[in-house]
């Protein structure tokens, strides 16, 4: 049974780990407004930054109604068959010209998020 330990534990690495095409920079919605009136803020920058390769981004920019959308990057990475859902998927900035910035964290679990900015 020794002699076969090697093999055994080699098997079990590589049936934990599995090639799969997915996306690196994950499609993000939302809307942004500011944190006092409630008002959409047109034209913020909304960059989308993937957490396994910070080399790659996504922008947009909101519209008149503070709505956004980026589109998803795909790729292949190697991926765990336990998946942790509180590990964050990619950062996201938005900027805003007479706005405090914001840096948030994305998870995929999440659809549609609301991002309040501080005037300064």
């Amino acid at each position: 049974m020794i002699r076969h330990f090697p093999a055994i534990a080699a098997a079990t690495l590589l049936v934990g780990c599995f090639p799969a095409d997915t996306d690196v920079v994950p499609r993000v919605q939302g809307r942004v407004v500011d944190a006092v009136t409630h008002k959409p803020i047109a034209d913020a920058k909304v960059t989308v930054t993937s957490a396994r390769d910070p080399d790659l981004t996504v922008t947009a920019i909101t519209n008149s109604g503070g709505h956004f959308e980026t589109m998803p990057v795909a790729g292949r990475v190697w991926r765990a068959i336990m998946v942790d859902p509180v590990v964050p998927n990619a950062e996201i900035n938005i900027d805003a010209v007479g706005y405090e910035s914001a840096h948030l964290d994305y998870y995929t679990l999440e659809e549609r998020r609301t991002v309040y900015l501080k005037p300064r």
